[in-house]
């Protein structure tokens, strides 16, 4: 697939809804990913206990856990640059306002599908709550994730439906036309 092929790409309100589930499976990999890196380096600690190498092991898997768990870090700045790609391409968009009561069903949608999203990362987190505690900027996300797309679905819709200045002009000089105004 070239890059052309991505030229005329458009922003469209379904973008909440998809996103938001691609944070929860992000949020599940994460948090797996970093429960079998702290079982790993558990066994591990027992492993090498009494070896030569012992301190410098150690401090290696400390650092590499510090390292992992930086990824919480990261997670709002992939969240922010979805957001702000989707509100961008959005602009290319354009939408009538039969398009509203569409609107207003992906709203309830996705408001309903980021509480299930959320109560599943409730219940993933209530699996592993040591590792739950250890990364609270995911969490902070995932928990409020319902107002998220809310606000996504608001700022995205306010762009969509907006009135480009010359379909203002169109609409005010066909009036006039037609001697209207």
């Amino acid at each position: 697939m070239s890059i052309k092929s991505y030229g005329n790409k458009r922003g469209s309100i379904v973008d909440p809804l998809l996103t938001s589930g691609y944070f929860l499976v992000l949020a599940i990999t994460i948090l797996t990913v970093l429960f079998i890196w702290v079982q790993f380096q558990d066994q591990m600690a027992v492993t090498i206990t009494g070896s030569t190498i012992e301190t410098e092991l150690n401090k290696v898997m400390s650092e590499l856990r510090t390292s992992y768990f930086y990824m919480d870090y990261l997670v709002p700045i992939l969240v922010g640059g979805l957001m702000l790609l989707s509100f961008i391409l959005a602009f290319q968009a354009g939408a009538s306002g039969i398009y509203a009561f569409w609107s207003l069903i992906v709203w309830a949608l996705g408001i309903l599908l980021a509480s299930v999203y959320t109560n599943v990362y409730i219940s993933y987190i209530a699996t592993y709550p040591a590792i739950g505690v250890e990364v609270p900027v995911l969490n902070f996300i995932m928990l409020n994730l319902k107002y998220i797309v809310l606000f996504w679905l608001f700022v995205i819709t306010a762009v969509m439906f907006r009135k480009k200045n010359s379909e203002v002009r169109y609409d005010d000089s066909t009036l006039r036309r037609e001697g209207f105004a």
